[in-house]
């Protein structure tokens, strides 16, 4: 099972061509999950200039909430493995998505390379 980035969501409904052939076979055979971090980003990027969704409440009822579609909630005990995270990446929502992915056992899709050097803790896709 595979965790999307917030990013690779994005993409798979907008732009799915920017996708891997690897993650567009996981999102095409429904082995993904997508986490609830994801909505609480859009909405706290939603008024800057370059936000990629304008309405994400929206956007998330029209593309995310669906059958098939699983939303990972965010735990507390997703959270204990933020103390022990090295401080490669500073954004907050990329390091819940790393947590959670850890904990759940998932392989997160990303094409984020700070992401990325967290290898050492879940495993990464592009």
């Amino acid at each position: 099972m595979y965790l999307l980035d917030t990013h690779a969501l994005i993409w798979a409904v907008t732009k799915p061509e920017l996708l891997s052939k690897m993650a567009a076979s996981a999102i095409k055979d429904g082995e993904i999950q997508v986490s609830a971090a994801s909505l609480w980003e859009l909405l706290v990027k939603k008024d800057r200039p370059d936000a990629p969704i304008k309405d994400p409440t929206a956007w998330w009822r029209r593309h995310v909430t669906l059958p098939g579609v699983t939303v990972l909630p965010i735990h507390a005990y997703h959270l204990k493995h933020l103390d022990t995270l090295p401080q490669y990446h500073k954004d907050p929502f990329d390091r819940i998505l790393i947590c959670q992915a850890i904990h759940e056992g998932l392989r997160l899709i990303t094409n984020d390379e700070a992401m990325r050097r967290y290898h050492e803790f879940a495993g990464f896709v592009w």
